[in-house]
């Protein structure tokens, strides 16, 4: 039994439909993949030019556009946010990058948590220096959990960095714990000294006192007094 006018358009409706939706969706694509490109170029230009907030906006936006590299917009903001010495920040958006990044590129952001690290401890070295040791000895691990300084030079470099100032760091602080019970016996002996000044300025003081009112004393003559 052949088919009637009106099955025959509705199957052309449908297969029509059929091969529009594929159009459609490639369409939608390109249109987004145009739009993470755009976003992308202008945080990069916005970066060139040290325009470190609004770099940030476009590579912020760009989370939700690029589906191709889901890392990338976070990697890129949290590279911004370093720039405008938001260290917690960048660490922040860095860690969220490792979580979508390619295992080739993973040593690439886990550097930039460690550089964020450093700088951090950097900061803390001279009112916190424990502080500093706990921020440089992150970054180190950071790079450790993912084998970095062994794959990559880069990381290597990193990590020795850090190393050398954690271990000057606490010779540092052990130089300092040898020196301050000399510092206090020190401190305890000009302590002493200038007490026994004070006692013997107070001595002396008094005796000057005593022989000033012995020499005013009003004298009579059956009292004749010292001879000197």
């Amino acid at each position: 039994m052949s088919m009637t006018n009106r099955a025959r358009v509705k199957m052309r409706n449908i297969l029509f439909l059929v091969g529009i939706i594929p159009v459609i969706l490639t369409f939608l694509f390109v249109a987004k993949v145009g739009l993470m490109l755009s976003a992308q170029a202008a945080g990069e230009s916005a970066y060139d030019e040290g325009d470190h907030p609004k770099a940030g906006e476009k590579f912020e936006g760009n989370k939700s556009l690029n589906l191709l590299e889901p890392w990338l917009a976070p990697f890129n903001y949290g590279t911004t946010l370093f720039q405008d010495a938001d260290y917690e920040g960048a660490i922040k958006e860095f860690e969220a990058a490792l979580k979508k990044a390619p295992k080739d590129e993973r040593c690439t952001v886990r550097n930039n948590i460690a550089l964020a690290h450093e700088v951090i401890g950097d900061g803390l070295v001279e009112d916190d220096p424990q502080a500093a040791i706990d921020s440089w000895q992150a970054g180190r691990d950071v790079l450790a959990e993912g084998d970095c300084p062994d794959d990559n030079e880069d990381s290597k470099t990193i990590d020795e960095r850090l190393k050398k100032k954690i271990e000057q760091q606490k010779e540092q602080q052990d130089k300092d714990q040898k020196q301050d019970p000399e510092d206090d016996k020190d401190k305890k002996e000009q302590e002493q000294k200038k007490k026994e000044l004070e006692e013997r300025n107070d001595k002396g003081r008094e005796e000057r006192k005593e022989n000033r009112d012995f020499e005013d004393y009003p004298y009579s003559e059956r009292e004749p007094g010292y001879q000197w």
